[in-house]
């Protein structure tokens, strides 16, 4: 199935000082301007392609390397040559017939499309009408309730139980946060974590005090915290400078 096109991708500031495009730009007798937007041009192509990543005009039509060369403005023959020295430097691979930006999903996330993804949930109200959360209002608290199948439906998503009982995520920095903790956390921490929040009232930072939640039971297993004070996450995310990707890190909180 293909994916759902954005506007608009990650390009990232390292490439002005990046070795490939120095070597590139050396071998095939460019400057580094004019390789820094041929590269532009490409993740431009790709990001408009129906499965992202890839280098495709439709899904059953793949960019030739005419159809680059219109693309870039160059002749045939500097395109091939310019094609070969990206699969060379491992910028570009050859999939099934079809050029692809190679490491694409780990430099433009999952969660960049996150905003779809919560309006999405919010309008079909998955977690209402999913027959498999159920809220419950007494004096003292507001608590989710979990059936068995739960555990298999989207409703343990923390897009989902984020808009829920947070609000509107405020922008994609928390949102490749809540992408990190779906991927490094077990689902079934979601919904009692959360329940830990709904026991709570004051809370200045509710995502920071669930964050500290999960990370606590990532750490030491998950436990009933009630009575506790506020906390402080023990983690925060950060970019990888080599890799580019999100990871965790511990917080020192002396």
């Amino acid at each position: 199935m293909a994916d759902k096109p954005l506007p608009w991708f990650r390009f990232y500031s390292e490439i002005a000082a990046d070795r490939k495009i120095l070597k590139i730009a050396r071998v095939c007798n460019m400057s580094r301007l004019e390789v820094v937007g041929i590269w532009s041009l490409i993740m431009c192509a790709a990001n408009d392609s129906p499965v992202r990543g890839t280098l495709q005009i439709t899904l059953q039509e793949r960019y030739t390397v005419d159809d680059l060369s219109d693309l870039l403005g160059m002749s045939k023959d500097q395109t091939e040559k310019l094609l070969s020295v990206f699969i060379q430097l491992e910028m570009i691979e050859v999939v099934n017939d079809v050029y692809q930006v190679k490491n694409w999903n780990k430099r433009q996330f999952t969660s960049d499309n996150s905003t779809d993804r919560v309006r999405k949930h919010r309008q079909e109200g998955i977690l209402k009408r999913s027959g498999n959360v159920t809220e419950t209002h007494s004096d003292t608290d507001n608590i989710l309730q979990i059936t068995d199948t739960d555990t298999d439906t989207e409703s343990m998503n923390l897009f989902n139980l984020y808009s829920k009982y947070i609000g509107e995520i405020p922008g994609l920095y928390v949102a490749d946060e809540i992408d990190l903790y779906e991927r490094e956390c077990p689902k079934d921490f979601f919904v009692p974590a959360f329940d830990e929040l709904n026991k709570k009232s004051g809370i200045r930072n509710k995502w920071q005090y669930v964050k500290a939640i999960l990370d606590d039971w990532r750490k030491n297993g998950k436990k009933d915290i009630v009575g506790k004070e506020e906390i402080k996450p023990k983690h925060r995310a950060i970019i990888d400078p080599v890799t580019g990707n999100q990871k965790l890190v511990e917080v020192s909180n002396a």
